[in-house]
């Protein structure tokens, strides 16, 4: 974060290093960013406060839950959860970590990489393999609103969609 931001209202800049991923909070008013310094820094930009800064390997995903009181990252072969205030680990997965996204009703998580996996929120178990690992490389997943289907996108431009057994 750097220089006078009294001019900008909400606006953020890095100096150096670069970002290379960037979530919005479900607020609008929080915002986290991965860059080149290896780190994961978190802004409040109506105050111009950061406040959080932790240290990260690679990331491939930022995304923020529903409530903004969490943050998943991805990046390799595993996927976290972290406080967005803190920035303490709330849970880890290993397992495809290319992108992860939560479901509309919260209790489930899509990773993709290399494979795609629903896992149980609360007992880190893989439930369901859509696509075995090293059947195909996902970058991009994500659910439907009605929680049926799961889209995952790969770098030569396919999308694949799977309609959902009923997940409990």
């Amino acid at each position: 974060l750097g220089g006078d931001l009294s001019h900008q209202p909400g606006a953020v800049r890095q100096i150096a290093g670069g970002f290379w991923n960037a979530a919005v909070g479900p607020s609008g008013h929080f915002v986290a960013v991965f860059g080149g310094r290896g780190e994961v820094r978190q802004w409040d930009i109506r105050n111009k406060v950061e406040l959080s800064r932790w240290a990260a390997n690679s990331l491939d995903t930022l995304a923020f839950t529903n409530d903004g009181q969490s943050i998943y990252t991805s990046g390799g072969d595993r996927f976290g959860l972290y406080d967005a205030e803190s920035s303490q680990v709330i849970d880890e997965f290993n397992g495809p970590a290319g992108a992860v996204a939560v479901s509309p009703d919260k209790k489930h998580v899509v990773s993709c990489g290399n494979g795609v996996v629903i896992w149980d929120i609360k007992g880190h178990l893989p439930l369901v393999t859509l696509s075995e690992a090293g059947e195909r490389d996902f970058i991009s997943v994500d659910w439907s609103p009605d929680h049926k289907r799961i889209a995952a996108g790969r770098d030569d431009g396919s999308v694949y969609v799977w309609t959902l057994p009923v997940i409990e």
